[in-house]
């Protein structure tokens, strides 16, 4: 996660240095200009100015596979909300918050979620929407009888995965 956000500024810093942009039909008006970009540039203390240039090397270093799908997340995130993309960040402040067995699940977690294919991810999605119609002790009573159909050897996983780092009231 880190690497991608890296990359992703990384690939920023080269928008706002490079040539400009070429303009499509379909581009928006919050793509930064030439002028604008330069002015955001000069702004730019000359500690900002060495962090962007060592993250536009570190970009230019990426293979072009890796480079292609840099823009591409940057491309998705120029198409957020301020309101989604203020979400992701608090939602990624949080994350780097948690103790690291924690962020180490929630990895292992999405990597798996990620290896799903999109009806399994539909019909998991669809289960996680009915849990969360549940009241909290509904929840709560569906978690323990979950946990008391582990075989001992998912429960050893889990215990080793999670580590006492776990915050209180966490499923």
């Amino acid at each position: 996660m880190r690497r991608l956000v890296g990359a992703a500024l990384l690939a920023l810093a080269g928008l706002l240095v490079a040539a400009p942009a070429a303009q499509s039909a379909d581009a928006e008006q919050d793509v930064p200009t030439r002028e604008e970009r330069l002015e955001y540039w000069r702004r730019l203390s000359g500690e900002e100015r060495e962090a962007l240039r060592e993250r536009y090397q570190r970009f230019k270093a990426l293979e072009p596979a890796q480079q292609a799908e840099v823009r591409r997340r940057m491309e998705r995130w120029r198409r957020l909300s301020p309101e989604e993309r203020r979400q992701r960040r608090e939602r990624f402040r949080r994350f780097k918050s948690l103790p690291p067995d924690d962020q180490a699940r929630i990895r292992r977690n999405f990597r798996r979620w990620r290896s799903l294919n999109p009806e399994q991810q539909r019909r998991l999605r669809e289960r996680f929407e009915r849990f969360r119609e549940l009241s909290p002790e509904q929840q709560r009573q569906l978690r323990q009888r979950l946990r008391e159909q582990r075989t001992p050897e998912q429960g050893r996983r889990e215990r080793r995965g999670r580590g006492s780092s776990r915050s209180p009231g966490s499923p």
